[in-house]
């Protein structure tokens, strides 16, 4: 686990887990929510149509024509693990920025 933002309330690092989203976050200690700022969330939405367009055109370019099932595969992986990869990265070196959750469906108490 990496450790993503500190906690407003308690100081304490919030980690994502592997295959958890990274849109909301909780703070295990206190419960304070976090989610994606607007702008994050752009870039977060962007990353898998990104990922798809460049497998589409690896694969057009390098992987021959008479084996469609090859290209399939190799999108649906490239894309795939390409976004988990790169999600992960842009957390930890803080390319997704966080907002404190607003209102009490935000806190727990």
């Amino acid at each position: 686990m990496k450790k993503v933002i500190r906690c407003d309330l308690c100081d304490t690092w919030i980690d994502s887990k592997l295959f958890s989203g990274i849109t909301h976050l909780r703070c295990p200690k206190c419960g304070m929510r976090y989610q994606l700022e607007p702008a994050s969330i752009k870039r977060h939405s962007m990353l898998p149509i990104v990922l798809c367009l460049l497998a589409l055109f690896i694969s057009y370019r390098f992987i021959d024509s008479s084996q469609p099932m090859l290209k399939v595969i190799f999108v649906l992986c490239f894309s795939g693990g390409g976004t988990l990869i790169v999600n992960r990265l842009f957390l930890k070196y803080g390319y997704y920025q966080y907002e404190s959750g607003k209102g009490d469906s935000y806190h727990e108490k």
